[in-house]
């Protein structure tokens, strides 16, 4: 399962190639004239120079900054790197994986992580408030290892923490926004897939030795 990649997906036929990066969103943009403006320059830049060899880009946080208030942001966001403006409609080519940053999942007393003491204010910001975050992706989480949390309401989807595998490569996302605390579920979910990634490499090392 991947982000929502509108045509066709690239195969890759050499060394795996991916983009890492956070914070590509900017408080620069003018929504009224239809300019783009809501993905930085530089980030733009260089994706546009990276397209052609792309197999995935991995978004780690901060994606839209949609500090404004309205979701409108986001709107604009996606349209610079689905359909123009970003490496010739990157987003719609190869998969945009997404990790929750500070300016994606912000909290009030009635938006709030599941543990004490973590509530970060998101005061009127309805742009930064984790819903358009969690409505305008499906990353590969189990949405059961959220149960009960408040980003389980839909119960289709855990955006939060997962795993995905791009060529040989194996990639976890974690939310520095919710309890990495010793006993919490992103931990014991991290420990449980990093295992289940060592005995398959195992079970690979010992047929590959069986074969000569």
């Amino acid at each position: 399962t991947w982000g929502n990649v509108t045509g066709p997906v690239r195969t890759p036929s050499r060394l795996t190639s991916f983009a890492v990066f956070g914070d590509m969103g900017t408080y620069e943009y003018a929504p009224k004239s239809n300019a783009l403006g809501a993905v930085d320059a530089h980030v733009a830049a260089a994706l546009e120079r990276a397209a052609p060899t792309l197999d995935a880009v991995v978004h780690v946080g901060d994606l839209a900054y949609a500090h404004d208030g309205p979701a409108s942001r986001w709107r604009y966001w996606m349209e610079e790197i689905e359909t123009g403006g970003v490496g010739g409609q990157l987003a719609s080519v190869v998969p945009w994986m997404v990790g929750c940053g500070n300016h994606d999942c912000l909290y009030d007393n009635s938006h709030k992580p599941p543990w004490a003491g973590s509530i970060l204010s998101a005061g009127e910001d309805g742009g930064q408030c984790g819903v358009p975050y969690n409505a305008r992706f499906k990353m590969p989480g189990d949405p059961t290892q959220i149960d009960g949390w408040h980003e389980s309401r839909n119960g289709t989807r855990n955006n939060l923490f997962y795993s995905f595998d791009v060529g040989s490569v194996h990639f976890v996302m974690l939310s520095s926004e919710h309890d990495l605390g010793d006993g919490s579920a992103q931990l014991a979910w991290l420990a449980a897939d990093l295992a289940a990634v060592h005995e398959k490499e195992g079970r690979r090392a010992r047929d590959a030795a069986g074969r000569r």
